[in-house]
């Protein structure tokens, strides 16, 4: 994992337009910084995002009524996975796109704001913020830097996820 985490801060670094000359520089040589692959990122994450994405959810059977129940499904995803876009500062897909772009991979977490509401009730918590949110549907999802994500696979799958981010109280308490 140390060698994906040294990666990671190397393709954000670049992205970003960091870059440090390794040792000492010779006086008279100029450096200069690309903007490529920022440019590349950027064109590429908004021409991807103009594409819908195609949830599709796989029937059971053949029967028609099983078919029009996976279709109605399909729909319905589509319908909460726009609406919970809307609620973004930037287009949910650009930044899904682009995280796929950088990184190779897209942490992503789904919250249901009706459960997340019910939680900070219990713990006498303010939810206010929560109750506005829930116009844009009762999902919103939350795109994560990969790089704070660490998974454990197995013959079976995905097994366990952690998340680890600096948050300041403020954030903490925002989220709790």
């Amino acid at each position: 994992r140390a060698t994906q985490d040294k990666m990671f801060r190397w393709m954000e670094d670049a992205a970003r337009g960091h870059w440090e000359w390794p040792g000492d520089k010779p006086t008279w040589m100029h450096t200069m910084r690309s903007t490529d692959l920022q440019d590349a990122l950027k064109s590429a994450s908004q021409i991807l995002s103009t594409v819908d994405p195609r949830i599709k959810f796989q029937p059971l059977s053949s029967d028609k009524s099983v078919r029009d129940i996976a279709n109605n499904i399909e729909n319905n995803l589509e319908w909460h996975l726009k609406n919970a876009s809307r609620r973004l500062k930037s287009n949910l897909v650009a930044r899904t796109t682009y995280s796929a772009l950088l990184y190779g991979k897209v942490a992503a977490k789904v919250v249901y704001i009706p459960w997340q509401k019910k939680l900070l009730k219990d713990m006498g918590q303010d939810v206010k913020h929560l109750e506005a949110a829930e116009r844009y549907g009762p999902f919103t999802v939350m795109v994560r830097n990969p790089s704070h994500i660490y998974e454990t696979f197995s013959d079976y799958g995905l097994e366990e996820v952690l998340e680890m981010k600096k948050w300041s109280i403020v954030e903490f308490k925002s989220f709790w």
